[in-house]
């Protein structure tokens, strides 16, 4: 079935919605600036509190607004929020904001979590953001992202951001499959199966996908094999499964994914006439416990991490070339919480993590050219109080220590206060600082005639200073103001040597500041808006005192985000995404982008289905983001339009 064909047939569907529906998304567009500000949040805390007393600039993302934007990964997801943004070097998908984001940083300055659950790896510290992720969007219930630093709670990597997936449980997950197609030979499904008893339940999802990708053509690579030309090479696989299960306080948790991704951009210098792909592979499992009392809870959490990557790349004159990771680490984790008073809280914790595999192997022809394995172990120990002044006026003041093996001592502080005059304005200030300890990859890893490694890096740290103020505007319309200030010392970045080889060095220092506006809410009845501005700068002083703005962010990016439910038959979301050139890595920058996607839902027809149609780069925009220093080109072109198509099954 071609394009139009299938387009028809999601319209039949979309008619016969409207005679035989029985649900409706509409409370997401009814609700009320004081319902909003009374969500409940844990990430910023560790304990439940409303977005109106947590001590952060969290911004909670529901499955309803995931379902009407239809968001299909973790990296689309963030780019709805305001100051995140998106680069795509067509094998990882990397997330920045407020200014930064480093190329082909693996995305470790950002601490990603599955119900509590960090998911860095101890290699690169890497998150995948694509569809190596590991859960399908049908298990999220919601997501709470927190701009600026968490170490003082989580440490190592908690720089950037926080983001926490949380997914349903109970009575809010539901017994469906979900089977799509698209563009690009696109094919995939996921499931969600759950069973709830009176003293237990479980709960499992899962899910697939196929991909050819795109043929894409790089006149910069026409050395490189098949005239740029790279055909078939852009082709994608994931698999993944998530399963939990719990008897009263007990708990389980597993998870497990594959993600296989080819890659067309010649990267490292990689033929185009042959094939290079690179694997990511990532499991758990948890044992935990959890007991509540009148006013204390306990929480004790153990875990076993395994981690892979596997890249094959092809090379002139090389039969077989494969770079390899493995990762295995376990961590044991206590928490324990109790409210002295109605006014103040206390929580305090102790972790314990142990790595017994951290490798880098590379191999040519059958015959290994480096290997390294770094065992390495840390303990941690954190406390936070929050004190309630009076019903205006809050504070909370948190530390975290961290003692690595292989690196020194780190102290993470957390000062933090909130002043709310009136139900309608909230303003918190806060103070963090944060670390991340280099990770094996840039500490060891060399390669004959390309990398030599750095022994001596010690970690980056940055200080974070935020003001967020909240406000009711009309009705049920919001808006917000932002200003954040943050220095980062030592700063860990890739740079070439007098010889011509890459080595990672603590460069300097870097400094970013910005502001940024955001308005959401009800324009009118049944319509909802989510805008946002972003004015930001970054600059990187070198350890000789030049100072140069940074590469790979827009100085200004604007968001404005519509969802308009259409009573009976479904919603339909509309994203728009602008943002200004980027500085390249070497020369020259990115010109400056718009790029719209629009999503049609379904509600729930014949007790049983819904039906969704997702056009992403509505009008087929031809944009570049920056590429890393692994790649011959300055820029890399990002997918032009493309469709998919899904209908959800309730069992």
């Amino acid at each position: 079935m071609n394009t139009t064909g299938r387009i028809i047939l999601f319209s039949l569907f979309f008619i016969a919605a409207k005679a035989f529906a029985q649900d409706s998304p509409e409370k997401m567009f009814s609700m009320s600036f004081e319902e909003l500000m009374s969500l409940k949040v844990t990430t910023g805390t560790k304990y439940e509190t409303s977005v109106r007393e947590t001590h952060a600039a969290v911004r909670v993302i529901s499955s309803d607004e995931i379902q009407t934007y239809g968001i299909e990964t973790l990296g689309e997801l963030l780019n709805l929020i305001r100051g995140f943004y998106i680069s795509n070097d067509r094998n990882y998908a990397y997330v920045g904001v407020q200014g930064f984001s480093r190329p082909t940083d693996y995305n470790n300055r950002f601490l990603l979590m599955i119900d509590n659950h960090i998911l860095n790896e101890n290699v690169y510290g890497s998150v995948l953001m694509e569809n190596g992720f590991g859960l399908d969007v049908q298990l999220i219930d919601k997501v709470e992202v927190i701009t600026g630093p968490g170490a003082a709670l989580y440490g190592n990597g908690a720089m950037m951001a926080v983001v926490h997936v949380m997914t349903k449980a109970g009575d809010t997950a539901e017994n469906k499959i979900r089977l799509k197609t698209g563009s690009h030979h696109t094919l995939g499904s996921s499931f969600v199966f759950r069973n709830e008893k009176e003293s237990s339940s479980w709960y499992a999802g899962g899910n697939a996908l196929k991909s050819s990708g795109e043929d894409l053509y790089f006149r910069e690579l026409a050395d490189q094999g098949n005239d740029g030309h790279a055909v078939n090479l852009d082709d994608e696989q994931a698999y993944a499964a998530y399963v939990q299960y719990r008897q009263k306080d007990f708990g389980v948790k597993v998870l497990g994914s594959h993600r296989m991704k080819g890659i067309p951009t010649g990267a490292w210098e990689s033929r185009l006439d042959e094939r290079s792909e690179s694997i990511d592979e990532r499991a758990f499992i948890e044992l935990n416990y959890n007991k509540s009392f009148s006013n204390q809870s306990f929480k004790i959490a153990a875990s076993w991490d395994l981690y892979r990557y596997s890249g094959v790349y092809a090379y002139p004159d090389v039969d077989y070339y494969k770079d390899q990771s493995v990762g295995s680490w376990g961590n044991v984790q206590a928490e324990y919480q109790i409210e002295l008073s109605p006014k103040s809280h206390l929580t305090a914790g102790a972790e314990w993590h142990y790595s017994v595999k951290s490798d880098y192997m590379e191999e040519q022809d059958g015959v290994k050219s480096f290997y390294r394995n770094n065992k390495f172990q840390n303990a941690s120990l954190f406390g936070q109080y929050d004190y309630i002044l009076s019903t205006k006026l809050r504070f909370l003041a948190g530390l975290r220590l961290d003692d690595y093996s292989y690196t020194v001592m780190s102290l993470s502080p957390r000062l933090s206060a909130i002043y709310a005059p009136n139900k309608n304005i909230n303003i918190n200030y806060s103070f963090n600082k944060a670390f991340r300890a280099p990770n094996f990859y840039e500490m060891f890893y060399e390669s004959e005639g390309e990398n030599i490694p750095n022994p001596d890096l010690t970690h980056e740290v940055i200080y974070y200073n935020n003001l967020n103020i909240r406000t009711k505007l009309t009705g049920n319309l919001r808006g917000g103001t932002s200003f954040f200030l943050y220095k980062m010392d030592k700063l860990i970045d890739p740079v070439t040597n007098d010889e011509d080889l890459v080595i990672f060095i603590n460069k300097g220092d870097a400094t970013g500041k910005g502001v940024q506006f955001v308005v959401e809410g009800n324009l009118f009845k049944n319509v909802s808006l989510l805008s946002s501005y972003t004015l930001q700068e970054l600059t990187i002083t070198d350890s000789d005192g030049d100072k140069a703005r940074a590469s790979n962010f827009p100085v200004n990016l604007v968001k404005a985000h519509f969802a308009y439910y259409i009573p009976k038959i479904g919603s339909l979301g509309i994203q728009n995404h602008w943002e200004s050139g980027r500085k390249m890595i070497n020369e020259g920058k990115t010109s400056s982008s718009w790029v719209s996607a629009v999503n049609l839902r379904t509600i729930r027809f014949f007790h049983r289905f819904i039906v969704n149609l997702k056009v992403n780069n509505l009008f087929d925009a031809k944009y570049y983001h920056p590429a890393g220093m692994e790649h011959t080109m300055g820029q890399i072109i990002q997918p032009r339009r493309n469709y998919m198509i899904s209908a959800e099954i309730k069992l």
